[in-house]
């Protein structure tokens, strides 16, 4: 998938992972195969820096598998997007503000169309520096990352015996049925929040009306 020109010139990552060198391209195919979308930003024939990027980051353990399993993008820093008819670098957009215009990695989620406050969304920038330690962990940690399923009781008696045998909070969520405005803003933004969600996870719960 590597390109022609300065993207030619980076053997140690086109030779394991299939790279995209034009981001409309990859963000294309990242939403077609619904799959997460890893963007590569550096500095345009900066050879060291793509070689310390697949020593250090491509190396670690699973690292490949997750790359290989994702859309993969290579971009320069100055790589532009056209928006309202206008050429714009794409760093410049409020979505990359985590890199602060510096070479390092963008993970955008179009895997995860059930969940709207990630879906299309930048899940993780990581800034990469020139002889420091790459944040392996986070970027793994993001890629692998999987919606939370909650699991709701609809009997007071089941889920209060639940909680005593599992020995955890038990969580009551009081709602008006008939399609109660309020209640239904709960539960398509917050409820439906993956933070949130990864912290219900951890009591009992229990919908009533």
């Amino acid at each position: 998938c590597v390109s022609a020109g300065w993207l030619a010139a980076t053997p140690a990552l086109g030779d394991q992972v299939c790279w995209y060198g034009d981001n409309a391209t990859a963000m294309r195919a990242a939403e077609q195969q619904g799959k997460m979308l890893v963007i590569l930003f550096c500095p345009a024939g900066d050879q060291p820096f793509c070689d310390e990027f697949a020593e250090r980051t491509m190396a670690a353990p699973k690292m490949l598998e997750r790359l290989r399993n994702a859309i993969c993008a290579i971009l320069p820093l100055d790589a532009k997007i056209t928006v309202k008819g206008k050429e714009e670098p794409v760093l410049n957009s409020p979505a990359y503000a985590g890199l602060g215009g510096r070479p390092g990695l963008a993970i955008v989620d179009l895997a995860h169309k059930e969940d709207p406050s990630r879906f299309g969304r930048v899940a993780g920038a990581f800034p990469l520096e020139k002889g420091s330690p790459h944040p392996t962990d986070k970027i793994g940690a993001v890629l692998d990352w999987r919606p939370v399923k909650l699991n709701w009781h609809v009997s007071y008696a089941e889920a209060t015996d639940t909680a005593q045998r599992q020995q955890k909070m038990l969580l009551i969520y009081f709602f008006a049925p008939g399609g109660n405005p309020v209640c239904q803003t709960l539960e398509s933004e917050a409820l439906a929040d993956a933070t949130v969600a990864e912290k219900l996870s951890r009591y009992v719960l229990l919908k009533l009306p």
